[in-house]
């Protein structure tokens, strides 16, 4: 258990990879509380194995990069089967990515929090808040998301599920092809959201598309391929355009 600590210039490998702030693997579980990570490099938090378990708690996290050999540093990332759950911090600053999560059986939850300032890359690429595929699962309640590019809330692939709960996605910015998305649910996945307000979005507030239409993190080409068609519940929301 971390408390009332700072984490923070963390330094990668002899190969250009990691220097993250908290990372957990294998079953392992982890709780950060009233602490600051800044300045990291690739994920500040990291969850990622079947069985893992990592909690933050009034955490403010600020300023993650890339790696020297990546593109893109994440707040808070989990993965293959991990789950993250996130009350009450502030998730912000980072370039290329907000917060993400991959592969089935990978659940994370956001409560209280705030997750904005999502920087894009040099070329103008990506700064997405929430990123999830593969069947990861993301429940977010009384929460904000707020200036980022591209897209604020970002859904792909059968299984994956975004359940939202009286949260406001705003300003979200254009990328270099001229558009920004509120949310944007492609490929199969679901959106299910109650007491919502999506505004200052440059194109759409939320989009549904039947084929995978997200940036390839390597490339940054488009890679669309036929698949389930996605799928929203929505129930006393608003939308609006500034």
């Amino acid at each position: 258990k971390v408390k009332e600590s700072l984490i923070r210039n963390g330094q990668p490998d002899a190969d250009g990879n990691r220097g993250r702030g908290l990372a957990a693997w294998d079953g392992c579980e982890a709780t950060i509380e009233s602490s600051v990570l800044r300045d990291n490099l690739d994920a500040a938090i990291l969850a990622s194995g079947a069985g893992v378990i990592v909690t933050a708690k009034g955490a403010v996290v600020t300023g993650t990069e890339p790696a020297p050999s990546g593109k893109l540093g994440y707040s808070a990332f989990a993965q293959a089967g991990a789950r993250l759950i996130v009350e009450g911090c502030y998730l912000g600053h980072s370039t290329g990515g907000g917060a993400a999560l991959l592969n089935s059986g990978t659940e994370v939850a956001l409560s209280g929090t705030v997750l904005l300032k999502v920087q894009s890359q040099p070329n103008g690429q990506f700064g997405r808040c929430m990123e999830l595929a593969e069947g990861g699962k993301l429940s977010m309640e009384l929460c904000v998301v707020e200036d980022c590019r591209d897209v604020g809330i970002l859904g792909i692939d059968a299984e994956t599920m975004v359940d939202l709960d009286e949260v406001t996605v705003r300003s979200i910015l254009p990328d270099p092809a001229g558009g920004s998305f509120g949310m944007a649910m492609q490929a199969g996945s679901a959106l299910a959201l109650r007491h919502c307000l999506v505004e200052g979005v440059g194109e759409v507030a939320l989009a549904l598309s039947p084929r995978r239409k997200s940036s390839n993190r390597r490339s940054g080409t488009l890679l669309p391929r036929k698949e389930p068609t996605a799928s929203v519940r929505a129930s006393a929301c608003r939308a609006g355009r500034r």
